[in-house]
This record gives structure tokens, sequence and C-alpha cells, in this order.
């Protein structure tokens, strides 16, 4: 197939998604310079696209777009066939004197923007000019691309533990030619008239197709229901879950990682335990 259609789950973050409240998963990571500093200052940004250009193929959801069948507007995704990696990674400075208040400032003007949903939804900023001799990787993906585990992929390819890390050449990309309206439609009216055939074969095939439209179906009333604000249940008042709008602020909190590890062996469990019970304390608290 020259298409990839969409899990319910999938879907509900894109049907959830509203103008103030946004469904991408979004990090600021920073980085010395080290051997990606160019010799007139500033960061080879380029280097860092071509590395992320060689792996691409790695994750090909990243060069993909979404498309929606006619009449039920399911979504599915296509290859991009106007993809431009320049597009997607983009290059920034700070002002003097590029410090951290200044790069969470632009974090939030960056995590407050939606992805254009006529692209790949992902977008890779490099920022250059902070103190200290660092540059700052930002990233915004959106979650109907990503689960937790996936989301490391993009960050999995671009970083390495050794700074000789070989970058090969970049495989050249060709699309699949995206398939018109009728044919996605013909296709969604093959898939339901095969649904008795895949009953004969076995029951559980069936129920996992009816379920998963199930899911759907119920996800999109749920969207419909908030949006007209008819919902039932009244949440419990505090300052985390009130009305929003459209912007946000973005700040983060530096911890030893010795230390957390420190404590995962002296009680046991995860890394993302001691994360996660450390942000349960200081919500509580709050």
């Amino acid at each position: 197939s020259s298409y990839d259609r969409l899990t319910a789950l999938d879907n509900s973050f894109l049907i959830l998604e509203k103008s103030n409240a946004y469904m991408h998963v979004a990090s600021t990571l920073v980085f010395e310079a080290g051997p990606l500093r160019k010799p007139g200052g500033g960061i080879d940004a380029e280097a860092i696209k071509r590395s992320f250009a060689a792996s691409l193929h790695l994750i090909p959801r990243y060069r993909q777009r979404l498309e929606w069948v006619p009449l039920t507007n399911q979504p599915v995704w296509v290859d991009d066939e106007r993809f431009q990696l320049d597009f997607h990674i983009r290059h920034s400075a700070l002002p003097q004197p590029g410090d951290d208040a200044q790069l969470k400032r632009l974090s939030s003007r960056i995590m407050q923007q939606h992805l254009d949903r006529r692209r790949p939804l992902w977008e890779l900023w490099i920022v250059e000019g902070l103190e200290g001799d660092r540059f700052a990787l930002i990233s915004k993906v959106h979650h109907c691309m990503i689960d937790g585990i996936a989301g490391v992929d993009m960050l999995k390819i671009l970083l390495s533990p050794f700074p000789d890390h070989e970058v090969h050449e970049a495989q050249h990309f060709v699309p699949r030619p995206a398939p018109s309206g009728l044919e996605l439609l013909r296709d969604e009216v093959a898939h339901w008239a095969s649904l008795p055939m895949e009953a004969a074969r076995g029951v559980g095939s069936l129920m996992a197709a009816a379920q998963e439209r199930r899911r759907d179906l119920l996800t999109r009333g749920r969207a419909v229901a908030e949006t007209l604000g008819a919902s039932f249940r009244t949440t419990t008042p505090t300052p985390l879950n009130g009305k929003i709008g459209p912007h946000r602020r973005f700040d983060w909190l530096v911890m030893d990682l010795a230390e957390i590890k420190a404590i995962r062996r002296a009680l046991g469990g995860s890394l993302n335990d001691i994360v996660l019970t450390v942000v349960t304390g200081a919500v509580r608290r709050f």
C-alpha cells in the first residue's frame, strides 16, 4: 500500500487538538559546542543536518504527511512529495548575552505554535549563541506520530556517545505516489466489506477491527462534547486545571543524574520512577 492508516489512539491526538491546546511533544536539550564549534564562531548546523539526513530513512514517518479519506475523514499517512529538510530543521541564534532565560523564552514561543498539518508534523531548531560555549536543540513532534518510546527516535539517530561519529551519505528519497481521494474511498469501502471475511477467519480479528472503529467514534464524540462544553463532570478547581490560553511558558530544573541513580540503587525501581516521585511531591506541595 502507498499509505498507512492511523490508529484510533493516534487519530485522537489530532481530534483533541484545539487553538489553545497543543498536542505536540516538545523538549529543549542543551549541549557543549565541542567539535561542532566553527572556527569563526557559531555552530556547524549543516553538519547536524547531514547527520540527520543520513539516517532519515530509518524513521520514514518523518517524511510523511497527513491525507484524509473523503466522506469518512479518516486520516492516513502518505509520503510527502514536496519534502524539504530545511523546512523542518531550522537554524536560529540568541542575542547577547545568550543566557538560559532567553533560551526558555525562545522555547516558549516555538512550543506555542501549531505544527503545519500540510507537512510532516515535526520541527528541530538548532539554537546557537548560548553562553558557556553551548548550543541547544529544540525538538517538536506531534503526538500522533510517536509514543513514549518512538519519541526518542529522532534523537537516537542524531546523538552519539563518540565525538568521531561517522556520517554516511544520505539515501535518495523516492516518495510513493499519494493515492487519490477516489482510491482512498474505494479502499475504505473494501476495508469494511472485508470484515465479514475476517470474521470467518477468526472472531478475534473482527472484534479488534470493530473495537478500533468504536474507539475512534468514541474519541470523536468526546472531542465534540468537550468543544460544546457538554461535560457532566467538573474537576476540582486548582491552579493547574483552569481555563488555558494559547500562550506557554517553558521552564526546567537541573538535577544531578548521579544523585538520582544513587536514590534508585538505594530504593529500587527505575530512573523514571524517581523522577515521577519528585514531580508528584512537587505538585502535591504546590
